[in-house]
């Protein structure tokens, strides 16, 4: 996937540029920060996104780049901010030795948010294209409120990231091949979901949502495969796997023979190799090296996905197990 020679052009000009305002926005976030700012968009995959709603590929790079922009000016107003005190500690708290920045795209307008098990801002664009000189105050005034709320709980919101959220299936298609689906029991709030009938003709690529969009439609696979020293999670909802991963981290015993008392284990997210924003689709749970006492067993992750979300064991052969959600989570 190439990007044409307009757009990398522009890249050059409006993004990289030491003279262009991103950057400069960026070094002014970083002197009241502090923290270096790590922001490499995949401008190829952006741009195969996006482009439906930017027939004028003019409009599209000044935009991005405008959104950005704006968000690093949001950010150093409020960190430089005395009345923003508390929300300056918490989000140094967060972050890593820089500020990490991953662009998504949203159905809705321009906004930020928070993704904590990355360390990282999200900045959602609009599938549909804007003037990118009309748009810095409004974006400043909403990535305000959306930067100062970044740090409260509250319930995912669904953008490109749809495999982060509990999966809305409003639009699955209405022919049915008319197979039965039983619903396991769940703990979760679910909504039944037959499903589609086989395609007739291969689709075509550009028919085919990203690999967010698909992975986050029901059927979930969910496949456990475990040794007495590591257990491999791949998940296909992101949804189910963050919630067993906060749950292990939960319950996870300490290791008393340490002073520093750790988590008798390591539990690790990793990102998917795929799709536009930064999905991730597998986790490890492995004892520390040097560890040579403790044993897991991969019981909890089992009884988890079938008793507390509706799992079904589909396979299974030698330590390796393969389960199945036919059910979306609303």
């Amino acid at each position: 996937m190439s990007l044409p020679l307009r757009l990398k052009t522009q890249v050059r000009d409006f993004w990289n540029a030491d003279d262009s305002d991103v950057r400069k926005a960026f070094a002014a976030l970083e002197t009241v920060v502090g923290k270096p700012i790590q922001c490499e968009p995949d401008w190829a995959i952006l741009w195969n996104v996006l482009k439906p709603g930017f027939p004028d590929q003019a409009v599209f790079i000044p935009l991005v780049c405008n959104a950005v922009a704006s968000w690093a000016k949001a950010f150093a107003e409020l960190a430089d901010d005395e009345a923003n005190e508390n929300w300056v500690e918490t989000m140094l708290t967060g972050l890593h030795p820089d500020i990490r920045i991953v662009l998504a795209v949203d159905d809705g307008k321009s906004s930020t948010r928070w993704i904590s098990n990355e360390a990282a801002f999200e900045i959602c664009f609009p599938k549909t294209a804007a003037s990118p000189h009309t748009l810095s105050t409004a974006l400043i005034a909403k990535f305000h409120a959306d930067l100062l709320s970044a740090f409260t709980t509250k319930a995912p919101k669904q953008t490109c990231r749809t495999a982060e959220s509990w999966t809305d299936v409003d639009g699955v298609a209405s022919e049915f091949d008319g197979s039965p689906i039983l619903t396991p029991t769940s703990t979760m709030p679910t909504r039944i979901v037959m499903r589609p009938a086989p395609p007739t003709k291969i689709p075509t690529l550009a028919m085919i949502p990203r690999p967010e969009d698909m992975l986050s439609q029901a059927p979930y696979f969910f496949i456990v495969t475990a040794s007495t020293r590591q257990i491999r999670l791949e998940c296909s909802h992101q949804a189910s796997l963050d919630l067993l991963v906060e749950y292990l981290k939960k319950w996870v015993k300490r290791n008393h023979r340490l002073n520093t008392k750790p988590p008798l284990v390591e539990i690790e997210c990793r990102p998917s190799a795929f799709g536009l924003s930064t999905m991730y689709d597998q986790a490890t749970i492995s004892v520390p090296q040097g560890d040579n006492w403790t044993i897991i067993s991969p019981m909890v992750v089992l009884s988890f996905l079938n008793n507390a979300l509706g799992y079904e064991l589909t396979y299974q052969i030698d330590h390796s197990w393969h389960f199945m959600r036919r059910v979306a989570f609303q």
